[in-house]
């Protein structure tokens, strides 16, 4: 039990952080100071930098209206270093947003934002005026012990994002709560029954069903706008200063005393609400029938941005598979009478973007986002050619997205990025060269751009209230004209033949509109769709329809059916979004101060972690300090713990600091452990290891690669006899494996972890305690090729060598279950044998896992911290050999060889869990047969615990 909580408290520490820096060392960092932040970004982004504390005073000023407790400088990071939008807040170490500020694009779940950065801030900054309290008993410990002392982080998902959504739709024009998408995903539940099956439990999770992800933000937020109608801001702040001196777990008492309500008894008034609300917009949709829909691969998990090619006959789609994310290409199967996947084409897969068809060639262009460099991931434009099946990158770094062909095909334009702005942008492919057609200010966002002509583009804006601006530009004059008589939330703009078709929510409802691609454009608008839930996007050819929509499982692409349709449709109404009258706050003034980053006082600890448990020999009791730390550009980070063992009555110390102040990172080490060999009477190994290593930066080799090397220093002391060995290491790493949410385990893909030691002796002892070189490895592979769906084959191999006559003090030995899930960590497993059974100077386990899912089960109980998310099985194999001694049940010594191998089979029985909301947790009850009696003479069953995926 030791290991696993030494390893939580580890993650615990780390749970916000991330050892890679912020930006290159090339990079000039400044800070920005305002009454209420320190406002750390690049200094060529002076512009984005004061925006940014502009925006943060307006949501402190205007949470402050909310929240009564609250830090008094809140460290900001403007990350301009990725494409996707997102940012984080945490008070662990210190108060501290990270914000990542491209703009929001046009088929994300949140583009009805309006002013992007505000909606985004006063999201962060909720969570942290949220888990900065303390009250009660807590105000003596966290003078004690630190900022770990922030009861409200150990909280559902549910509560905290919410919350945050909560706050967003309050003190923006916009928000989630009163999005036509968040009424749409409602509609559909309750049209289709399921709405009442979700539980406030499962609210907290990410499952691998719908909706996946995103249940904490979908019923969080419904919960807390019930909680605000109820018993107004206050009762918001009530549950956070009075959850703040509750025991972790406790909730409900704070929700009854604001509402007189418990959380599970509010999920089903919330429910109810909802379904009531939503019942009368689809009995006042139906009045009038419905557009006829026909699902067109119903084995996606989800699609979208379908696109028609009437001269080649196919249908193109955004498919999300458990595998990924994939550009798909249909064509009609008339004798199936469906659409049926062309095998012919090649996988384009990755974090997509949009496409578009050439408008005279088989081609497509796409937009994908990808690494970039080791600390970038931008979008760029890709041609894939649908004759070669080739693949052809035409931007780098150029944050390129939303690309449209012009109508020659000659050029393309596309919506760029950079710098928290949007601009819109043309290439030209003969000369290969980029121009700048127009630029956003930073409140505002280009979201869309195409072609009425050759020299005439239409372009949409959405404004910092979320209203979509249309304008006209010229290329040949550059004249822009703005189109007032468009509606205010025209998406999705589409030319066929002499019609501008765009969806438009004029009903309550996301339809399709269409519009004479006149000089008068947008002053008719006829309705082209009757829709029950509503369209994201679409595409209208001369022969076909269709448009990807929301459901209640998932937004899916539909072929719409050709009908008559109103030229008035029936007109639902948002409840909540006429519950909230936003009013524009007063203008802050701010009188800002800027000087150069640096990492004082952030640098210095600011929490400790105590604990206690069980020593290694299970003969005592065990206590460790633990703390971390790290600046805001993570320039530097470390972790330290100090431990003891009163049975062995030893100290221990774990020192991990990491220096990225330059792109070739340096790392320190510094360890001192005791472990136990042996079955009842017990050796005990001291080891002192020191090490220094410098981590290069070989992205350019492949961003699946790592590597170290450097210098280290290792002493163990058994009692008897001290040795001390120094000399040189190399370390490699490739990895390309990972667990997809939609997956019970990793699928495909391997990785290897290889460590080359030389080592030298600082005195001599003898042949067998002299110098010696050694290679460490752990390669893991996954299979499911072939294999029955969610089935997987998982191969692990584990092993050190030692190329020497060296003593078995300096190998390693087994441990009897993997602690930690699914990765390249060296374990030697060896089920149904016991640890430190068999250890040596030379040591391989292998294991092989045939892994099936049985049952999702899914299953909690209101507020409670333990949830079951799937019941997974497996059959097991696992062999060691090993240079070195296994140790029988007498507690004997006997020698083995490498030639001797030592097997055994099991089954299991996973049950994946959640505890404590967010600790993810695998109970694993097996049968272990082993075939060597001589170390172990009969099956066993074992119940261990091991660490999920995070």
């Amino acid at each position: 039990m030791q290991k696993y909580l030494t390893f939580f408290l580890i993650l615990f520490g780390f749970h916000f952080s991330t050892a890679l820096r912020v930006g290159f060392s090339s990079e000039k960092w400044v800070v920005t100071q305002t009454p209420h932040f320190d406002v750390h970004h690049s200094a060529q982004q002076q512009d984005l930098g004061l925006y940014y504390a502009h925006v943060a005073e307006i949501a402190y000023s205007q949470l402050s209206t909310v929240f009564s407790n609250k830090p008094d400088k809140v460290t900001l990071i403007i990350n301009d270093s990725t494409d996707s939008s997102n940012g984080y807040a945490t008070v662990l170490p210190y108060p501290l947003i990270m914000i990542y500020p491209v703009q929001i694009n046009n088929q994300e779940t949140l583009s009805e934002a309006g002013e992007w950065a505000r909606e985004l801030l006063t999201h962060e900054l909720t969570h942290i005026f949220q888990m900065y309290p303390t009250n009660g008993f807590y105000k003596w410990l966290r003078p004690i012990f630190g900022s770990i002392i922030s009861p409200n982080m150990i909280t559902p998902s549910w509560w905290k994002e919410g919350m945050a959504i909560e706050m967003e739709t309050r003190f923006s024009p916009q928000g989630r709560s009163r999005s036509n998408l968040h009424s749409a995903t409602i509609r559909s539940l309750v049209n289709d029954g399921v709405l009442t099956s979700f539980t406030l439990a499962e609210a907290n999770e990410t499952l691998k069903t719908w909706p996946y992800g995103n249940r904490p933000y979908f019923f969080g937020s419904m919960m807390m706008s019930e909680i605000a109608a109820d018993g107004g801001p206050s009762a918001i702040n009530h549950i956070v200063e009075r959850q703040s001196e509750r025991f972790p777990y406790f909730l409900d008492a704070p929700i009854k005393e604001a509402i007189d309500r418990s959380y599970q008894n509010e999920f089903y008034k919330v429910i109810d609400t909802q379904t009531k609300q939503a019942q009368k917009q689809i009995n006042t949709l139906k009045t009038v029938p419905l557009t006829p829909i026909t699902a067109v691969d119903d084995t996606l998990l989800s699609s979208r941005h379908p696109r028609y090619n009437e001269n080649l006959k196919i249908l193109a789609l955004i498919g999300q598979k458990k595998s990924g994310t994939e550009i798909l290409f249909y064509k009609w199967n008339d004798s199936e009478k469906k659409y049926s996947i062309d095998p012919e084409q090649k996988k384009l897969s990755g974090t997509l973007g949009t496409f578009e068809f050439h408008p005279t060639e088989p081609k497509i262009i796409f937009s994908k986002i990808d690494a970039v460099s080791s600390k970038e991931n931008f979008s760029d434009l890709y041609i894939y050619d649908l004759n070669t099946k080739e693949e052809t990158q035409i931007t780098h770094s150029s944050r390129a997205r939303e690309p449209y062909f012009s109508i020659d095909g000659n050029d393309a334009i596309f919506i760029s990025t950079a710098d928290g702005q949007t601009s819109l942008k043309k290439f030209n492919f003969k000369t290969e060269k980029i121009a700048t057609l127009l630029k956003s200010n930073l409140s505002e966002r280009i979201t869309q751009a195409i072609y009425l002509s050759q020299d005439l583009l239409l372009i949409n804006v959405r404004n910092k209230v979320g209203e979509q601006m249309v304008y006209q530009l010229n290329l040949e004059d550059k004249t822009k004209l703005h189109l007032p008589e468009a509606p205010r939330q025209v998406s999705f703009m589409k030319k066929t033949n002499d019609q501008i078709y765009f969806t438009d929510t004029a009903n309550g409802v996301s339809n399709i509109y269409s519009s004479p691609a006149t000089k008068n454009i947008f002053k008719t608008v006829t309705p082209e769709s009757h829709l029950l839930t509503g369209a994201l996007s679409f595409d209208i050819s001369n022969q076909k329809r269709f448009a990807s929509l929301v459901g209640s499982q998932g937004t899916k692409v539909y072929e719409l059916g050709v009908q008559s349709t109103p030229v008035t449709l029936p007109k639902i109404e948002n409840e909540i979004a006429r519950r909230y009258k936003f009013v524009e706050p007063a203008e802050v003034h701010l009188t800002t101060t800027q000087g150069d980053y640096s990492i004082w006082p952030l640098i210095l600890p600011h929490y400790w972690i105590p604990f206690i448990g069980t020593s290694s020999s299970n003969k005592g009791y065990f206590v460790q300090a633990q703390t971390s730390g790290n600046d805001p550009l993570n320039l530097h980070t470390y972790q330290a713990s100090l431990t003891y063992e009163s049975d062995l009555n030893k100290i221990g110390f774990n020192f991990a600091y990491l220096n990225s102040v330059f792109d070739w990172e340096i790392e320190a080490l510094a360890l001192q452990t005791q472990k136990v060999f042996g079955t009842s009477s017990q050796t005990i190994f001291q080891k002192n290891s020191y090490a220094l290593g410098i981590l290069p930066d070989v992205f350019q080799i492949s961003k699946s690669f790592t590597l170290g090397f450097g210098f280290q220093y290792n002493k163990i002391d058994d009692s008897f006899l001290t040795t001390e060995h120094s000399g040189y290491f190399i370390h490699a790493i490739y990895k390309t494996f990972e667990q997809k949410v939609f997956q019970y385990f990793p699928m495909s893909g391997w990785g290897a972890s290889l460590k080359y030691e030389n080592m030298k002796a600082q005195k001599d002892l003898g042949l067998s305690l002299g110098d010696y070189s050694q290679a460490s490895t752990t390669m893991t592979a996954y299979f499911s090729k072939w294999l029955p769906e969610d089935h997987s084959m998982m191969f692990k191999v584990d092993g050190l060598y030692n190329f020497n006559q060296i003593s078995s003090r300096f190998g390693t030995s087994n441990t009897q279950f993997p602690i930690a899930s699914d990765g390249l960590i060296s374990q030697f497993a060896l089920r149904g044998y016991q640890s430190g059974q068999f250890f040596g100077s030379q040591l391989f386990t292998a294991t092989a896992e045939y892994r099936f899912p049985i049952k999702q089960i899914h299953r909690g109980s209101g507020t409670n911290p333990f949830f079951v998310k799937t019941l997974t099985g497996a059959i097991v194999f696992d062999g060691l050999a090993a240079k070195g001694f296994g140790v029988n049940e007498f507690d004997s010594y006997i020698p083995i060889k490498l030639s001797e191998q030592y097997w055994n089979t099991g089954v299991e029985a996973r049950l994946s869990t959640t505890i404590g909301y967010f600790i993810p947790m695998n109970f694993i009850l097996g049968y272990y047969l082993p075939f060597s009696p001589h170390f172990a003479k009969s099956g066993q069953t074992a119940l261990s615990l091991q660490l999920g995926g995070f």
